[in-house]
């Protein structure tokens, strides 16, 4: 099982990828990355006439349904942003890096050889870095989950509500039709300056520039987050 950085991970050496510049921070290119572990498939069962014979055994004594659970490759399985361009695969150890034009609620679909498909909607800030932490796959169901999200962009605070220890950011790096605002928890973050003095919610204004680092909660909402004003 494999573990990924919030910021980047080794899959920037993927040949789909072209380049790696350290990541889309500032670059109005937003970066989906992360890593499959697990692939849950539905098929018939095994070939040749003695895995039959066995399987037939089964079913009569254990009265089981005609479809066998199988864990699928985590090779090549084609990972792609619905309704856009970009597109990618998984390396042999599942890692995947996806980079284009693209932020907000966005599906990103996995499909594997057998023609199989998961997806799961996740929320991308323009500019900024989505790590799925070891995403699973149920082809059966058709949804996919990740056991973790980290979230690093740089944002423009929109407004603020101190009293229930929220910030809201929009994307430094967004269009003129980018109208995403993103929830920050303070609770659960550390505020300071680039200097590393703390700095309280109250004395951030409208415009603020933040860089972030931390994860996507539950709720969809941003937190354990290390964020840095920058003025």
């Amino acid at each position: 099982m494999k573990r990924i950085s919030g910021v980047l991970l080794s899959a920037c050496l993927l040949s789909a990828v072209a380049g790696c510049d350290g990541g889309s921070r500032g670059s109005g290119i937003t970066t989906a990355q992360g890593n499959v572990d697990s692939v849950q498939t539905a098929r018939r069962g095994a070939d040749g006439a003695r895995a039959r014979t066995m399987l037939a055994r089964l079913r009569a004594l254990l009265s089981i349904a005609p479809l066998a659970h199988a864990q699928g490759t985590l090779e090549g399985i084609r990972v792609f942003v619905e309704g856009t361009p970009f597109a990618t695969e998984t390396d042999t150890d599942g890692l995947f890096a996806l980079r284009g034009d693209f932020e907000g609620l966005v599906v990103i679909r996995f499909q594997g050889g057998d023609g199989g498909t998961a997806a799961i909607t996740v929320n991308a800030p323009r500019g900024g870095t989505l790590t799925l932490n070891d995403v699973g796959l149920d082809e059966r169901s058709g949804q996919a989950s990740a056991r973790s999200q980290g979230v690093a962009f740089e944002g423009l605070v929109a407004d603020t509500s101190c009293a229930n220890a929220v910030v809201r950011l929009v994307s430094l790096n967004r269009g003129p039709t980018d109208t995403d605002v993103y929830t920050v928890r303070l609770d659960t973050s550390t505020l300071h300056d680039a200097r590393g003095a703390p700095v309280a919610c109250e004395s951030l204004v409208e415009g603020d520039r933040l860089r972030l680092d931390g994860t996507v909660d539950d709720d969809g909402s941003f937190g354990h987050a290390d964020i840095i004003l920058e003025r």
